[in-house]
This record gives structure tokens, sequence and C-alpha cells, in this order.
């Protein structure tokens, strides 16, 4: 996954792509949560701002070729000019989630 999101100058392009083997399901009570290390290359644009928050979805692929929504997850990243910056992005599945996906 990579993927870039354009603003107009000074901003330019940000790139934001997962980190190599950073995924990971951890189990909690009645629980899991899935999460991921993102890499955002963040801009030289001293103009640009403070934060950047990123808003995500998860989607799983259903049998009829569509995608069924699972869940939502936000992260802020501080807005640091020239930086590459690595936030967490965590979806919460309750477990009865996690068994239909596994059947």
């Amino acid at each position: 996954m990579r993927d870039e999101l354009y603003f107009e100058p000074p901003v330019g392009a940000i790139t934001i792509s997962h980190r190599d083997k950073s995924l990971a399901l951890l189990k909690g009570l009645g629980a899991h949560a899935l999460r991921l290390e993102l890499e955002v290359r963040l801009p030289a644009a001293v103009e640009a701002g403070r934060v950047l928050t990123l808003k995500t979805d998860l989607h799983a692929p259903a049998g009829s070729g569509s995608l069924v929504w699972l869940g939502s997850a936000a992260v802020t990243v501080p807005f640091e000019p020239g930086t590459v910056e690595g936030p967490h992005v965590q979806y919460v599945l309750p477990n009865t989630l996690v068994r239909a996906l596994e059947e």
C-alpha cells in the first residue's frame, strides 16, 4: 500500500505507506485490535500547519466481489516539515466479527 495525498502549494504531496511487518492482531477481552504502523513522509513546507489528521476505513472482501465495512480509525500526526512520522492506526474488532471473518 502506498498513497499520495496532494495539496495546493506550498504543501504539495504527502506520501503514506505501511511499515513492513507492522500488522498485528492483538487479543483483548471481548475484542481484538488490528494494528498497523504507517510511514508518513511530510513535505518541507513550513507554512503547512501543525497537525495532519488521517481518517481511515477498514474493509474486507465479500463473496460477491464487493467490500464489507469492518471499522474506522483516526490518528493525528504532528506536522514537522521534512520528517517521517510513524503513527499506529488501530481498529477495534469484536470477537464475533473476528470469528465471522475466519469462517
